[in-house]
């Protein structure tokens, strides 16, 4: 099984170069700060970059460890929220200092890179899924029906054991077996 996992999530060299980034860019995040902001090295931003910290370990346990996609996704909710406040702000003001600049340059990359980690993140759920024992006992369940209400609650109790994202893959068994069942059913 060990086998068939690490097969199956292998990565393209192209989505191990945005993985590595974010890590980078999530690492680099609290440091920016300081960089950005160098005259706030205070007490005040010492505790900033401690909660920096802690939630950048978080954010690296739940999208980049666990391969998880909701923080990912409400992070970018938040990230075009920002970034168009950042946009319209440096459209109405007529001087952007470097650091500002800085900043909207690193906003731009991280917001990149969180979006491509989210579809990357994606594509590895549906695939320890699909090498999961949780999808072998969904298509043994729907193939094991005999009528077509049988077929209709086997497949909501498939439904309710995987993610929303990878309901594709037992939708195509559900489909043929009502396909089958229906041409057993039908007159003639």
């Amino acid at each position: 099984m060990l086998a068939a996992q690490n097969m199956i999530t292998q990565l393209t060299k192209q989505e191990i170069f945005w993985r590595k980034a974010w890590l980078w860019l999530l690492v680099l995040n609290p440091f920016i700060n300081f960089v950005i902001n160098p005259w706030q090295l205070g007490l005040t931003n010492l505790a900033g970059l401690c909660g920096c910290v802690i939630f950048s370990y978080v954010f690296y346990r739940c999208a980049y460890k666990k391969p998880g996609t909701r923080l990912l996704t409400f992070s970018l909710i938040l990230l075009s929220i920002s970034f168009a406040g950042d946009i319209i702000w440096a459209i109405t003001s007529r001087f952007i200092s470097e650091a500002e600049a800085i900043s909207l340059v690193f906003l731009i990359f991280w917001t990149l890179s969180c979006y491509q980690l989210r579809k990357i993140n994606r594509k590895l759920q549906i695939q320890r899924f699909l090498a999961s024992e949780d999808y072998v006992n969904a298509i043994a369940m729907l193939r094991s029906a005999t009528t077509l209400e049988d077929l209709e609650t086997k497949f909501k109790a498939a439904l309710c054991k995987q993610p929303r994202h990878c309901t594709a893959a037992v939708s195509g068994e559900y489909l043929a077996k009502k396909s089958a069942l229906l041409g057993e059913e039908s007159p003639g």
